[in-house]
């Protein structure tokens, strides 16, 4: 089911006793808990509901987390309520070495308790899911693309991600196009809790007035990490150094939005951020090379874009860009972003110049770059 099934679901026919939220996108997981979790207490408001972390750097004082003493707690009765809720986070290592464990508890769950079990994924062909299944319930949280799909000849607001906007718009009482809603996912990403943040403000930016416009988004909305981080990348893939270092200095100069979409003007954050995506980009270049070795380009731009999951456009960039790069230049960028990475954690330097250093020996090394001066560190 999805997370508006649920909310139906839990409606109806109340709470059951297991929760699998199933999927990369972290936003409807939290949805679905905080709808679950409401209804635990609206049926008993002196249950106790919690979250319990499986990772030992997310816990206090990084203690190792123990399956047997979780399942042991929850089957024993609490002190002031006979109704519980936990939700596992981050499960599928744990239910991969557990599987056996796991299968018991499901066949008999203790009364009165609720298990949530947040995943990335599940296959649900194995006997575990389905008996969860039978018992409980599955809810997909899939993440939202930003674009129609590749095969698709769709205008590019014609997308899931837009379409959930102006759901979340509607939901406030407004209303939104989808061209518009497209330009507010522009600027934010594909992050929902930042877009749920700035949907937030937009509504009560435009007042008593029903419709949000394109005019509003960019009003209040600023370019995001996402439009000036990829704007950079652009310039030194491209080899263009000095637009890339004046973009850098941009980057510096007026800060960028975080994932939450709070504003980050920290020289260093702003530094490991920018080398993450630059990262990310080299990445997409080495597997599109790698495919282009391997196929010989056999279907062109629309197999790459089937291949790396964009738009056929963006693949004929990738396509181009990959056929006149070398593997000696890809070696070269991923030590450059290697050296980088040491430097900025290992504080060897301003993380300002550390990164400005990186963009110019990246442009050089990319297709078109020229070698040009640059200054030592201060």
């Amino acid at each position: 089911m999805k997370v508006a099934d649920l909310a139906v679901d839990l409606e109806k026919k109340g709470v059951r006793p297991l929760y699998a939220l199933v999927g990369p996108e972290l936003y409807f997981r939290d949805q679905s808990w905080r709808l679950i979790r409401s209804q635990i207490l609206a049926q008993d408001p002196t249950a106790e509901v919690r979250t319990a972390e499986t990772d030992p750097s997310r816990t206090e004082g990084g203690a190792k987390f123990e399956l047997a003493r979780l399942l042991a707690d929850l089957a024993t009765p609490t002190l002031f309520s006979r109704t519980s809720g936990v939700r596992l986070r981050q499960v599928d290592k744990i239910l991969a070495d557990h599987r056996d464990r796991f299968a018991t508890y499901i066949e008999s769950p203790p009364a009165g308790v609720t298990l949530v079990l947040d995943l990335d994924g599940l296959d649900r062909r194995t006997k575990l899911a389905k008996r969860l299944e039978s018992i409980g319930a599955v809810v997909e949280c899939p993440a939202l693309f930003a674009s129609p799909p590749p095969w698709s000849n769709d205008p590019p607001h014609e997308n899931d991600l837009a379409k959930w906007v102006r759901q979340e718009v509607v939901a406030r009482g407004k209303t939104i196009r989808l061209e518009d809603a497209q330009v507010l996912c522009e600027r934010v990403g594909a992050n929902l809790f930042a877009l749920v943040s700035e949907i937030d403000k937009l509504a009560g930016f435009v007042g008593k007035a029903k419709s949000i416009g394109a005019a509003d988004v960019r009003a209040l909305v600023g370019a995001s990490r996402r439009v000036k981080i990829f704007e950079l990348t652009e310039s030194v893939f491209a080899g263009r150094a000095a637009e890339a270092l004046a973009r850098a200095d941009r980057l510096f100069d007026e800060g960028v939005a975080a994932a939450s979409g709070r504003l980050v003007q920290q020289a260093e954050a702003i530094a490991l951020m920018t080398l993450g995506a630059l990262s990310a980009e080299l990445r997409r270049v080495r597997a599109a090379r790698e495919w282009l070795v391997e196929t010989r380009g056999a279907g062109g731009e629309r197999a790459l874009a089937e291949k790396m999951g964009v738009k056929p456009f963006a693949a004929g960039r990738l396509l181009s860009l990959v056929r006149r790069v070398g593997p000696e230049r890809i070696a070269e960028m991923v030590r450059t972003l290697d050296e980088c990475d040491r430097d900025l954690k290992g504080g060897r330097g301003p993380a300002e110049w550390v990164l400005t250093r990186t963009v110019w020996q990246l442009t050089r090394a990319a297709p078109g770059g020229r070698t040009t001066p640059l200054a030592a560190a201060p």
